[in-house]
Order: C-alpha cells, then structure tokens, then sequence
C-alpha cells in the first residue's frame, strides 16, 4: 500500500468514526452561526479530497511537487496525519453529547475545559488542520496544500462566531478558560 493510499483509508476511517459519532448529540437551543458559513465550511471539507487524491498532477500549478519524494517526507506526513486525526477524535470524545457540527448551544450544554480542551480551546480544528498537512507532505504537490489556505480563512470565521456564543453562554467560566488556554496552537494566541 502506498502512503497516498494509507492517507485515503485513514481519511474514510475517521469520516465513518465521525458521522456515527455525530447521531448522539443533545437537542439544539440556540443557533450561532449563518446557514450560508456552514454550507461554505462543507463545501470546503469536500473540495479536500478532491484535490488530495483525484489525478491532477499533470495539472498545471496544482502538480508542481513543492515536497520532494522521499520516504522520510511520506512517513512524517503519516505520523502527522495519524496525531492530527485521534487528537480530533480524542476532543470529539471529550465533547461527547456536547459536539455540533454547526456553531450551537445544546440543551444542557456544558462547557468542556478537560482532555484536549485543556490544551487549546479546538483542538478538533488543530487535529484536523494537522492531518490535512500531513496529508499534503504526502502528495507533496501544490494541490495538496491549498485546502489548507482555504481552510483557515472558513475555520477563522466558525472559531469566532463559536466563541462569540461560548461567551455568552458562559460569561464567567469562558472568559476564565480564555486566559489559561490558548485558541489553537499552546503558546501563540
């Protein structure tokens, strides 16, 4: 099996986990974010796949190799993408009941501060941006690394807006986790 191949099956694997695990969530209160960033957001996860693993390569730009072919490259994206997917999983777990995939308060929510919370306030997002670098050290072409400027233009307006709502559900406790933990890497703001 090749590394490519690997990233793909690692990819459906955590997509199977991911939609199994989103059927046990609690019944939505309030709403913080527009329908329209959300379809983006969607839109943008499936453009991923489509740029990692359809035969584009001959393309011009999107095939330019910008990570040489070499093993070490191929094995330290795996190790990167492999971190990136069960920390996710690991903060999905620890939201259990709590996780939308929309910016929204559940019916009793609570405010998760433990496990990878404790860490930074999305580790989901910094698990999954780690996978989707890894993943393009893999493919190495510039193709594979556009998901993740587009990524993070979406992802900055869904953190806001999460955050925005926190606030007002949690006014104390929020402000308090604000100041110990850092947004999404430890140690830069």
């Amino acid at each position: 099996m090749t590394f490519a191949l690997f990233t793909a099956v690692l990819w459906i694997a955590f997509v199977v986990y991911w939609l199994l695990a989103s059927w046990r969530t609690k019944r939505t209160v309030t709403v913080g974010q527009p329908p329209l960033i959300r379809a983006i957001a969607l839109a943008s996860l499936a453009l991923g796949p489509a740029l990692y693993y359809l035969p584009l390569s001959s393309v011009p730009v999107l095939g330019w190799r910008i990570m040489p072919p070499h093993i070490l490259f191929d094995a330290a994206g795996v190790c990167l993408m492999m971190f990136g997917l069960s920390f996710a999983v690991w903060a999905r777990r620890a939201l259990a009941d709590n996780w939308s995939g929309a910016v929204m308060i559940n019916e009793n929510h609570s405010l998760i501060t433990s496990g990878p919370y404790h860490i930074v306030r999305h580790p989901i997002y910094l698990g999954v941006l780690c996978a989707m670098l890894g993943t393009a050290f893999v493919i190495g072409e510039i193709r594979a690394f556009l998901p993740l400027v587009g990524v993070f233009g979406i992802w900055k307006k869904k953190i806001d807006a999460e955050e925005a709502l926190l606030r007002s559900a949690f006014p104390n406790e929020y402000a308090a986790y604000e100041k110990q933990v850092k947004r999404l890497l430890p140690g830069i703001p």
